[in-house]
């Protein structure tokens, strides 16, 4: 394994086993010198550790730890309104890493898991987004209800 891809859920963030077992996990893949990318798309639960100084809080991060370059790690933090940028996927030692463009692969998922029938944006979102992002939200759907 060259590279391993993770993407975030619910139970590595919240307090229980699972976390731990995925702090091991992840932490395995950084002492046996494997590439490691980290997803996370969820604005809820504690957040996992991200090195030091600790980015500025955003909603989600994308972090990329070459084995080459470790301790060292890129992490890339992003908002509700941003979009998802470009993931700089490491390979083997002297190769340059593989851009992924996520947005693709979830709008795809979005569209054949028919999650538009099945999510309800008059409701807010769980959390709740902060003030200037919740006026963006409902600007945007409000567009799109006129369309």
């Amino acid at each position: 394994v060259v590279t391993v891809i993770e993407l975030l859920s619910p139970s590595n963030k919240d307090t229980s086993l699972d976390r731990e077992d995925y702090l091991n996990k992840r932490n395995e893949y950084l002492a046996t010198g494997t590439n490691l990318v980290e997803i996370d798309l969820l604005r809820a639960g504690e957040r996992l550790p991200l090195g030091e100084p600790a980015p500025v809080p955003m909603d989600y991060y994308i972090l990329v730890s070459r084995a080459a370059d470790f301790p060292q790690a890129g992490v890339w933090p992003f908002s509700v309104r941003d979009p998802i940028p470009p993931i700089p996927v490491p390979l083997t030692s002297g190769e340059d890493p593989v851009q992924v463009d996520l947005k693709p692969c979830l709008d795809r998922a979005y569209d054949e898991a028919r999650f538009a029938s099945e999510l309800n944006y008059a409701q807010p979102p769980t959390p709740r987004l902060r003030e200037p992002d919740a006026a963006w939200a409902r600007e945007l759907l409000a567009g799109r209800d006129g369309a």
